[in-house]
Order: structure tokens, then sequence, then C-alpha cells
């Protein structure tokens, strides 16, 4: 995991594609807490803590000096609360909270979310969202045995009045941890019906909280307005094909730990654009042994911890169902769940090594581990160099740009000075793209809003742009980028 947090700082993160949208617009000049009404009253999507991040963004340099403290201090509250929650699971065993924060580390969710800056909502939402789980449990232990579930209970209504205000993704923990509660409430209702009261009074901050929130941002207009005019962006509702899509993707990104971005390379060979699919195999074999001998096989003492573990995992699945009928979504919205999957994973493998008499089982679950964590390394790696290069091309495109806007002639006193024209040659753009670390770089530098920002900072210079296109006869008011290295993205 520290590799995960030390990157940004190593590889030099800036704002890039969807960041540049809230640095270089008229609304990043006003005071931070208009932004906050603004967004409240006019965007289907209320992310304040991003605002945050995005006024400490120089609109020049396009660095964001918060954005790193943020996200490193989510993970780490992430990786606490798996720590905790690895001790509830199997008190006994030592490696089950380093296993899970290896695979979390692994994950492609983890680091689309803590290598982007307007993703610092997503890391504190999956931090807020594991400890919802933990807390929940607690209440559980406590409604079980017989004390007060107030403190859980003010607990939860502390993480969900945030969580909601986070990022609204965070109704999916509600719907997860509410299930979850109401399945142990039932289940201790079978038992013994005053701890099922005690532990059902922690339902109402999970679930009264958000519902009230969402009701609050319907009545205010932000929301039901964005659904009459049915805009067109990733946030908007849909009900078709995207719920599988989206389906299929947010879970791959939260089970997978492989290099998901060689999917989309159509050129690579087919060996190499199934390794992805093969870490979602090894898991299966893995969760698959440990099923059948901790389950099937009944083992003495040892189910107990099963269910927890195997419910807290569902609520984290059940968790990435908010993101189901959006536009579109990304491996970045798996990050949260896939802590939970770390978790039962590393109670899988713990259990079969640890408690297995069996050396072929043994062996075999190292292997499968081995192979998985492998592929997740080569994800890994892959994805820090296509972030890295990003962002270096992103930093060169920006410097061009800032140094062309100083040498053009200054417009003539009185007159509109001529049309300036930025060309983005072919070499500017990568053989193909995916998510938010493979992109064009008139993309990466988000032309449309740069080009806006350049027209207002200079008013008598309008400014075009050219895609895929190379300066014929260039003149001062003229600039072909350089994008060099921009195109060589390879297989990997």
């Amino acid at each position: 995991m520290g590799f995960v947090a030390a990157w940004p700082l190593i590889g030099g993160m800036i704002a890039v594609n969807d960041d540049i949208k809230f640095v270089r617009v008229v609304a990043h000049q006003q005071p931070l807490s208009r932004q906050i009404a603004d967004m409240w009253f006019g965007s289907p999507a209320f992310r304040p803590l991003e605002l945050v991040v995005a006024a400490s963004c120089d609109e020049r340099t396009l660095r964001a000096p918060l954005a790193v403290p943020l996200h490193v201090v989510g993970l780490a509250a992430l990786c606490v609360a798996l720590v905790h929650l690895a001790r509830r699971a199997l008190p006994t065993s030592p490696w089950i909270a380093p296993l899970a924060i290896l695979w979390v580390a692994l994950s492609p969710g983890t680091s689309c979310a803590a290598w982007q800056i307007d993703t610092v909502s997503q890391t504190w939402s999956a931090a807020l969202g594991m400890w919802s789980i933990e807390v929940a449990w607690r209440a559980f232990i406590a409604a079980r045995a017989g004390r007060s579930t107030w403190a859980p209970c003010l607990a939860l209504a502390c993480i969900f009045a945030v969580g909601v205000n986070v990022k609204e993704t965070f109704y999916g923990w509600s719907a997860g941890v509410g299930l979850g509660l109401i399945g142990a409430t039932a289940w201790l209702s079978v038992r013994d019906r005053r701890a099922a009261w005690r532990l059902g009074w922690t339902l109402l901050p999970v679930v009264a909280l958000p519902v009230a929130h969402l009701i609050l941002r319907w009545l205010t207009g932000s929301m039901s307005r964005s659904l009459e005019l049915k805009q067109e962006n990733r946030y908007q509702i849909e009900f078709g094909m995207n719920l599988l899509i989206n389906a299929a993707q947010s879970t791959a990104g939260a089970v997978g730990t492989g290099p998901f971005h060689v999917l989309s390379n159509d050129g690579a060979p087919v060996l190499i654009r199934v390794l992805p699919l093969l870490t979602l195999v090894a898991e299966a074999v893995l969760l698959a042994l440990a099923l059948e001998f901790v389950v099937l096989r009944r083992l003495k003492g040892q189910r107990g911890f099963v269910w927890p573990v195997l419910l807290m995992c569902m609520t984290g699945l059940i968790s990435l169902s908010v993101t189901f009928p959006m536009g579109s979504v990304s491996e970045l919205y798996g990050f949260g769940a896939n802590a939970c999957v770390a978790l039962l994973l590393a109670v899988a493998f713990t259990t079969l090594c640890l408690e297995n008499r069996s050396r072929a089982v043994r062996a075999a679950a190292i292997m499968v581990l081995g192979f998985a964590v492998a592929l997740g390394f080569l994800g890994l790696i892959g994805r820090a160099g296509h972030f890295e290069r990003t962002w270096r091309v992103t930093r060169s495109v920006n410097e061009q740009i800032l140094a062309f806007m100083d040498r053009r002639p200054k417009a003539p006193k009185h007159f509109q000075a001529p049309k300036s024209t930025i060309y983005f040659p072919a070499d500017c753009r990568p053989a193909r793209s995916h998510g938010s670390y493979i992109m064009p770089a008139a993309q990466a530098i988000d032309l449309i809003n740069t080009v806006e920002w350049m027209k207002r900072l200079h008013p008598r210079h309008s400014v075009t742009f050219s895609i895929d296109q190379s300066a014929p006869n260039p003149t001062p008011y003229e600039l072909q980028i350089d994008c060099t290295g921009a195109a060589d993205v390879g297989n990997w």
C-alpha cells in the first residue's frame, strides 16, 4: 500500500482530464462556500471534498498539494478498518490483515482512485464504508452479549452523515450495510428477541440518514432537474444494457487484480489479453477450496467466522449496485468493495494453509494465490507506468500552451488579435484508450475547458484547435503540440 500512496509523489501527479473541469472554470475563482452551495443546488453529484482539493489546485501548473495528503489519510483509515475486521474474523491469525491489505493495493480500483485528483471522494467513501461495516459488526457483538448499542448507533450516524456528503455512491453502502444488519437482526430474532431489538436500532442511521439526504437533494431541484433535462453524462440514470455492462465492470474492479487495461488492446496477443480473466479464475478456485474445506466438511469450531465474513463480502458487493444504472463506470468504482473481497480471500487462504492437514491442498492454495498476486503486481506496474506517462504528457502539453500564451504577439490596442490555433498532430493520440490513464493528449489536457480558460485570460485572443492535424505553415499565432512518446503505449 505504501507504493500506491507514494507513486503520485514519485510520478508527479497533476490535474488530468476530468480533474481540470474543477480548475479551469469560472467557478474556481469564487469562494469555496459559494462553489459548494452551487454544487448542492445545481449538480446531480454533490462532492464538496473534491471542491476542497480543486481549490488548492493551481490553474497554471495544475498541481494540487492537498490531493496526496487526503488520499494517504483515507488509505490509512481504510487499512486500519481492515486490521480491525481481520481481528474480528479470525483473531488467532496475524496473516489475514497483511494479505488483505496487499490484495487491496494490487486492485485496479485502488490505484485508479488514489492516482487521480478528483477521486479523493472515492477514497474516503471506501474508507467510511469499511468503517461502517466494522461498527455494524461491533453493534452485532454488543447486542448479542446483552450490552447497549447506542455507541455504535451514534458512530454509524456520524459515518453516514459524512459519507452521503462525500460521494453520492455512498448510498450503496447504505443498501449493503442495511441489508447486512437486517439479516443479522433476523438471525438474532430467532435466538434472542431482546438482542434483535438492540441491534435493530442501528438500522435507523444507516437507512434513515441516506434516505433523508436523497429526499432533500431531490426537493432542492438538483437531482430532479438533471432527470428532466435528460443530460447525457455518466451520472445520468439509464436502464438498459448499461446495467449489465456496469455490473460487470464494477464487480471486476472489486474482485480482480490483473492488468485490466490490456483487455482493450486489440493488437495484443490473446495470451496477454486473457491474463486479467485468469486472476478471476484463480480467486474462484481459492474460494471453492475454502468453501469445500470449511463448510462442506463441517470443520469443527471454524464455521462460526465464515458466515460473518461472507455477509461482509456481500455487503461490499451490494454497495456497488448504486453504480449499475449510471451512464458508464470503470474499475474505479470497485474501490471499497474490493476491501471486502480481499478480507474474504485472506480468510480463505489462511484457513486452507493453517488448518488443513493436506499438503496437496496447502500447495495448491499457495500456487493459486501466488499466481494471482503475480498478475496483480503486473497490473499495478502497468497502471503505474500509464498514469505516469499521462501525467508527463499532460505536463508537457500544458507547459507548451503556457509558453505559447506568453510569447505570442500582443493584441493591437482596441482590436482583436489574429485567431490562435493549437494543433494536436496524429502522434498525440495513442493506439488505444482505457479509462482514466490511457488517453489522447487533447483529452488529458481537457482541451475544451483549457481553451475557454485561455480566452478568459486573454479576451482579445480568440483560440481554436485542430485534432490529428499538423500546422501547415506555423505562424506566431499557431502552436503545434510536441507529443513525443505520447503514442507509445505497447501491449502493457
